[in-house]
């Protein structure tokens, strides 16, 4: 009978190790403005590095930046970051880009979970990284911009 006991305890620890790997793996896809969860670029691309991240709150606006570096191909990176977003996230690009230049950036949009607020996807690339900023405030979806 103790030895049952042991045995189910175990179990038990391990059952509840891996569900807690497994819940921040999860948090670890998304970057998450309040309500709003947004996929990160690793869990379309996989892994990359993340040199710096930061966050800041002025009244109801969040703002998150992720800088990632030494990345090999960003332009394939972003290309397939922005399809994602825009086909199963609901973004629209909001500032014109081309990533055939080898620096730049871009701007993705749209609405939060709760309509009075805004995402806005910031993207800035060089060669070999890029960092990505995000903002949830109040606001509207201005269309293209061509600046």
């Amino acid at each position: 009978m103790k030895k049952i006991i042991i045995i189910l305890s175990f179990v038990v620890v391990v059952l509840t190790a891996i569900a807690l790997i497994m819940i921040n793996n999860d948090k670890k896809g998304f970057y998450s403005l309040k309500d709003d969860n947004i996929t990160s670029i690793i869990s379309v691309v996989g892994k990359r590095k993340l040199e710096k991240k930061t966050k800041s709150k002025n009244g109801d606006t969040i703002i998150k930046t992720y800088r990632y570096i030494n990345v090999d191909d960003p332009y394939t990176d972003l290309t397939r970051y922005i399809n994602f977003l825009e086909s199963k996230s609901n973004f629209i690009v909001t500032k014109s880009y081309n990533l055939n230049n080898k620096i730049g950036d871009l701007e993705l949009s749209r609405y939060s979970t709760n309509k009075e607020y805004i995402v806005i996807i910031n993207i800035s690339y060089t060669r070999d990284s890029y960092t990505i900023k995000l903002t949830r405030g109040r606001g509207k979806i201005n269309s293209l911009n061509n600046s």
